[in-house]
Order: C-alpha cells, then structure tokens, then sequence
C-alpha cells in the first residue's frame, strides 16, 4: 500500500484537498511527543497524510518538525500551493526539491485567480520545475480528477524518489521528531529570488480592480473598523456557544433526551444486574454512575457543544478571518505570555472550558499552552456557570456584576503577567498568513467537524468515562460525605460562608455549572453572594476539563494545574470576603 503525504502552506485549501479525495472519513491522531494533528484517509488502495501547514522545513516549530519527519516516508507528495500567492509557495516546492523530492503540484484555487483576470501558464510552470502540474479548486470540485489521475500516473512513474523511512503515523518511524538544519540567510534570500523569478515567468494578465472581499479584509485589520468587526464577530460566536448551544440545544439534548428518555433505559436495562443499591449500582447506575452521568455528561453536553464550536471554527478558518482575529489581539496578549492566536481558546472557553483546552494546541510551544491552560483552568467561567452566577448577582445591581468582573480581569492579568516574568522563554511571535476572505463551503466545513467531533469521542469518552467510574467509588465509600463534613468549618472561617457552602464546591470539581447551582439555593448576603461567585469562579475546573488536561499536558502538568488553580482560588477567595467586609458589601 502506497503513501501519499499533503503538504503546503497554511490556508491553501490542504484539508479541502485531502477531504475531495478521501471523502469524510479520517483518522485523526497526534504525532508521537506532539500536541499536532495528522488527519489519515483512504484514496483507493493508497494512504493519503494531511500534514500541518508550514512556511518551511527548518523546523523552527513542531508543525515544521512533524511535516520534516513524515515527508522522507512518503511514497509521493502533493504539494498544494494557493494560486493566488504563487511565489510566497513556490518558496515551500523549491525546499521540497532541495530534499530530492519530486512533488505532484497543485494549484489550488485557481477560481479566485481567474476571477482577478489572471491565469498560471501551467505547462511552463512544470517545464521550469520538472515537475506535473495540475490546476483546480477543490472546493468546487475541479481538478480532483486530474488530481487523481497525476498520483496514478507519478506512483507507476516511481512516486517521489525516496523512502528511507516507514511511515510515521504508521507507526514504523522513530518517536522522536527529524529536525532539518535552519537554513543560512544566504540560501534563504536565494531560494525566495529564485521563487519570485519563477512566480513572474508564469503568472498572466493585468488583473482586475480588488473584489469587495479584498476591501473587507482590509478593515477588518484596520483597528478602527476592525475591532468593532472583532467583537461583533466574538459576540456572535459567544451568543451561538453561549446561549443557543450551551444553553438551549443543551437543556433540550442533557436533561430532555439523555435524562429523560436514555438514561433511564438504560438504568432500567441494568436493573437486572445492579439491581437498587450495593458497588455495581453505584459504579453503573448510581448518581455517579458511567451509565447515568458520564453518557449523559458526554453526548448530552460536551458532544452538542464541541460540534458547534467544530462547526464555528470551520466557518472562520474557511472563510480566512481567524488569522485576522489573532493579529488585532496580539499585542494585549504579549503582555501574559500569549500570542494573538491564543485569543481563541480564550473566548471559546466561554462557551466550555473543554473544547478550549483542546484549541491550546494551536499555540507555538509548551509555554504558550501551559499559561493558556492556567488562565482557562483559573478565570474563564464556561456559560452553563455564567448563566447561574448572573441570576445571583445581577439582582444585586450593576456594582456587584462590576466588581466580579472587574476582580476576574485583574485576576487574569496578573497571572498571565507573573507567568510571563517566572516562566523560561518569551511568546513567539505571530507569523499569520493572511488569505483573502472568501465565502466557505458548507460540505468542507461539515467534513471537517465531523471528522474532530468524531475525534473528539474517540479521545475523551474513555477519559470521562473513567473519572466517573473514580468519583462513583469515592462516593459509595462516603469519602465525598466525610469531605464535606471536614471542609464546612473552614468555609466558614477563611471565606465566611455558612457551611452549606462546602457541598456546592465539591459538587463543583465534577460540574463548575452544578457548583454554582449549589450556591444559588443557600442563604446568603449580597457581600457572601459575592464572594461565593467569585471563589467558585477561580475555583477548579470542572471533571471533564481537567480529565482534557491531563490528556494534552501530561498527568504532572494536569494535577499541578488542577492544584495551583484550587489554592488561588481559596487564597483570593479568603482575601475578597475580608474585602467586602471592609468596604461594607
């Protein structure tokens, strides 16, 4: 069986290309020591690999080091170059040339092209590089054939000339990362001079006057015209995130279908086996139970909530505005150690902490994504918790929602910035392509959230179905009980809530939403309500996050994080209660 690897720049339309010709179904994995993601398909009796984009080969990041290590696997690579930026990756094909590869080129997007009144002179392109050249754009459909055909023909032809590796992702490839040498700013300037002659030998026409999206795309960088489009644009993904799905689709899908309809029948089915009470109810069908909250926990709310952010994320990477969402927050985001691209997990942790700590891996190294999963895991209350927490202070008037936001964004900045100072290293900076903005088609967004939904329950299902196994047992052995009854006293003397208070904070490490539940029922002054909401706020993230921690930073980082975020919350909890009673509250 033959080995096709994909490769290109970011935002040349590759996934569009592996989808055309693989249809929906994928694989998707992590390569081995790598937060990246390696989508896998089937054309035929052929492996096809969509690597990450990359500008080069350098490995200067771990996008580049992963392409660098599958590419010597290939049997033959397509290289998929965005027509419209013909010399920015032609730069990428003469790198591939330079490791003795013969690539398949396809330029894609050659739609956008002709609409300016330009064209490739194809036949000279491939007489220049030697190599064939096939024309299309494979969100219409066009070119795949030709595609398809040119990979028959390159295979029987002897594919790319070298093989001296297996196949990573196969598993036949060592589990380190290959690291090509960074290249001298010498080769770099002529490599780049050598692509632009190359671009200006092939390219015809004049063009025509800029398309109304070009203009678009101007002000939505421009930060007069461009942040209001931005927190248009974040309004829009929260209130979908926030309200339709998080709270809306999920009422209807975790408390209508799966508490109401599933889980009883399923309840009903082990009956037999569990019978009411005794281990294997608790452990099946318990309060705790894998067959009561952890299906419910997974297909009624986290699968609604990652499909529409897959959903979201489609529409914003297919239509070309992400990149320019992280390049208007960069420079906030540089102050905490960030970069502009970790605006995303940021804002989707909003909707649900879980699925944003997914996003982390998009960051440039492991510092990025660990002050990124800190500030999740610490100030970013998810919406099902936002929800209950306005019903409690919103009563109260608008000086109460005011300090409680006002605490957390001070919160915020103040760890991100310490984490800046302690932390080896410094952000790396944003290099974002920009693609003009076009409208995306609906079959390549829905490919490609199938594809990560699917991902997604093949990752963490096992994850929460374990946790809840852990909790159910901790629970029928009264651990959970005797908890609450050694944690009331302090709650009482550091936070100065009644001792109600300790259930609702415990309920809180395995749902954030159903802690703040447990707060809003107990007797409490608008100072105490205040604080309650704040500690409960910083406090732990909840089951299901913390479970995608430990899977994308390992078991250290996750208990570390799950701990560091526990005793600030505690800490600055203690701290705002004498607060408030100093300022009267």
């Amino acid at each position: 069986m033959s080995t096709i690897v994909l490769v290109g720049n970011p935002n040349v339309g590759k996934s569009a290309v592996f989808g055309a010709l693989t249809g929906t179904y994928a694989e998707i994995s992590n390569f081995p020591g790598t937060t990246v993601e390696v989508f896998e398909g089937r054309l035929g009796d052929h492996w096809v690999i969509d690597t990450p984009g990359v500008y080069g080969l350098s490995g200067l990041n771990d996008e580049e080091r992963v392409a660098g290590s599958v590419l010597p696997g290939a049997d033959l690579v397509v290289n998929v170059v965005d027509s419209v930026n013909l010399a920015r990756d032609l730069f990428l094909t003469l790198q591939l040339l330079g490791m003795g590869l013969r690539p398949v080129l396809f330029l894609n997007m050659s739609d956008e092209l002709w609409a300016r009144g330009m064209e490739i002179d194809a036949p000279g392109l491939s007489a220049l590089l030697g190599l064939p050249v096939i024309q299309g754009a494979a969100v219409r459909g066009q070119g795949i054939k030709e595609l398809t055909e040119g990979i028959t023909s390159a295979l029987e032809a002897g594919g790319s000339g070298s093989r001296p590796l297996g196949l990573a992702m196969r598993g036949q490839a060592p589990q380190g990362l290959t690291q090509a040498p960074s290249m001298a700013p010498d080769d770099y300037r002529a490599l780049r001079t050598e692509a632009d002659r190359i671009a200006d030998r092939v390219l015809k026409g004049r063009g025509r006057s800029r398309p109304m999206a070009w203009w678009l795309g101007r002000a939505s960088l421009n930060p007069w015209t461009g942040l209001p489009i931005l927190a248009a644009v974040l309004w829009s993904v929260y209130y979908v995130l926030g309200d339709l799905v998080a709270q809306r689709l999920v009422d209807f899908t975790e408390k209508t279908v799966m508490e109401g309809l599933l889980v009883p029948l399923l309840a009903a089915g082990l009956y037999p086996l569990t019978g009411n009470d005794g281990l294997f109810h608790a452990l099946l069908a318990g309060r705790y139970g894998l067959a009561t909250m952890a299906v419910s926990y997974i297909f009624g709310l986290l699968l609604p909530l990652v499909a529409a952010f897959n959903l979201i994320m489609g529409l914003l990477e297919d239509s070309g505005y992400l990149p320019r969402v992280a390049v208007l927050s960069d420079r906030l985001l540089t102050w905490v150690g960030l970069n502009g691209r970790a605006v995303i997990p940021l804002i989707l942790g909003l909707g649900c902490v879980t699925m944003a700590t997914m996003t982390t891996r998009i960051l440039g190294n492991r510092r990025e994504r660990f002050i990124a999963n800190f500030l999740l895991a610490l100030t970013v209350p998810c919406s099902a918790q936002l929800g209950v927490m306005a019903a409690m202070l919103g009563p109260l008037g608008g000086e109460y929602v005011l300090a409680w936001g006002a605490g957390l964004m001070a919160v915020f900045l103040a760890s991100g910035r310490m984490l800046e100072r302690l932390l080896p290293g410094r952000p790396t900076p944003l290099l974002a392509d920009l693609p003009p903005l076009r409208l995306p088609k609906t079959g390549n967004i829905l490919s490609k959230a199938y594809r990560r939904s699917r991902w997604f329950l093949i990752e963490a299902g096992p994850l929460m179905a374990l946790a809840s196994l852990g909790v159910a047992l901790a629970d029928y052995l009264g651990w959970l009980a005797r908890l609450e009854q050694n944690l009331g006293p302090f709650f009482e003397g550091w936070l100065r809530l009644p001792a109600g208070a300790a259930p609702a904070f415990l309920v809180g490490m395995l749902r954030r939403d159903f802690g703040a539940a447990g707060l809003y029922g107990l007797p409490l002054d608008p100072g105490q309500k205040l604080v309650a909401v704040f500690t409960m706020t910083l406090f732990v993230p909840c089951l299901a996050s913390t479970m995608m921690v430990v899977k994308e930073r390992g078991r250290v980082e996750g208990v570390f994080l799950w701990a560091a975020a526990m005793v600030t919350a505690v800490a600055l909890g203690g701290m705002a209660a004498r607060l408030v009673h100093w300022a009267g509250l």
